[in-house]
């Protein structure tokens, strides 16, 4: 597994994906903790190679996105990210809700950026057309390129169902599903048309006509 980088923002550790380890303990599955300056800490890795070379083989590993630990852990407990690299990240306790406000599709504050995308996703497209029958509250459909700071880019689909926000979270698996059988290479965001700040709605509707509309 290659080492992704991290940490260079509040952001872009917030949009990181890391290796935990996980025993069964008498409460039930549990990851690992250790005590950093006198706190309970979760400790998690870059690196799967290097996780394993530390870990006891009773230990499972599993990838999980940074801010879906931080929610699973319980409260006051920090993260430790790659224990045994020259310049570990520490997140303690008390920081824990900046990254989970940075892990918002569009947190507050931060620069956004959205722009077409530099090779146009086709197949995952049609299969969103091909599979629109399915989901009669589906209107229309957007992509564009996405990126929040220094983060990975994304290719953001919006969609627009009848009915109030969440009318019909079909649409939302249908785009899902489209990108899972197409093999869709990148990281995606999906997102209703009613979930967007107005800058990035307005932006989305001056573009030309949807990639989808029925």
């Amino acid at each position: 597994m290659t080492r992704r980088p991290i940490a260079s923002s509040i952001h872009r550790l917030a949009d990181s994906e890391v290796v935990i380890a996980v025993a069964n303990s008498l409460e039930g599955p549990a990851p690992l903790f250790t005590e950093v300056e006198g706190e309970t800490t979760c400790v998690a890795w870059t690196d799967v190679d290097e996780a394993r070379a530390e870990l006891p083989q009773t230990h499972r590993l599993f990838s999980i996105g940074v801010a879906e630990l931080l929610r699973q852990v319980p409260p006051g407990v920090g993260l430790l990210v790659d224990p045994r690299a020259p310049s570990p990240v520490h997140l303690p306790a008390d920081r824990r809700q900046e990254v989970l406000d940075a892990a918002r599709p569009f947190p507050a504050g931060a620069q956004i950026a959205l722009g077409e995308p530099a090779e146009e996703p086709a197949e995952l497209l049609q299969a969103v057309r091909d599979g629109a029958a399915t989901v009669p509250a589906l209107r229309r459909v957007w992509r564009a390129w996405y990126q929040v700071l220094d983060t990975d880019e994304r290719l953001l689909v919006v969609y627009d169902v009848d009915g109030e926000t969440g009318a019909d979270s079909g649409a939302a698996d249908l785009v899902v599903s489209a990108a899972q059988r197409t093999a869709y290479g990148h990281r995606l965001l999906v997102l209703a048309l009613d979930d967007l700040p107005d800058g990035p709605r307005k932006w989305l509707l001056m573009q030309g006509p949807p990639a989808y509309e029925r």
